[in-house]
């Protein structure tokens, strides 16, 4: 690959093929040189890549929310611990792994009475609505 500027500072590369010329004989008698303009090649190759790298961070960016999500949707954020609905799933591969290598398993299951009177006094702050007056101008 030969790279030259041109004098408005514009990169045009060529890619060089060369190859012998010879006589009937097998002397050498010249070189036959082809040069190809392949800027425009090596631009759009650039844009491919630049497009490569934007999407493999797209990727990594969704792959990332994807998780916080599920982490979102499975973890109660009062507590920290796994709501019914991912308990449930976590619990039905406990159990099948446990049946199958008949390993023992224990679960503690509480249901605690009027503890949402308790969740609102201690748990967590109740939503409130506030007005608020503009002052008089």
């Amino acid at each position: 690959m030969l790279g030259v500027k041109s004098d408005n500072g514009r990169q045009t590369k060529f890619s060089v093929n060369t190859s012998p010329i010879t006589d009937d004989n097998g002397v050498f008698r010249g070189a036959l040189a082809t040069f190809d303009d392949i800027s425009q090649s090596e631009k759009q190759n650039e844009e491919l890549k630049r497009a490569l790298q934007r999407l493999d961070e797209s990727r990594s960016e969704i792959h990332r929310q994807n998780e916080q999500l599920q982490h979102l949707a499975s973890i109660d954020p009062l507590t920290g611990c796994l709501n019914r609905r991912s308990f449930f799933e976590q619990f039905e591969t406990h159990w099948k792994l446990t049946c199958r290598q008949t390993q023992p398993l224990s679960c503690i299951m509480l249901d605690i009475d009027h503890f949402k009177t308790f969740n609102d006094q201690h748990g967590h702050r109740p939503v409130t609505k506030s007005c608020r007056k503009w002052p008089a101008f």
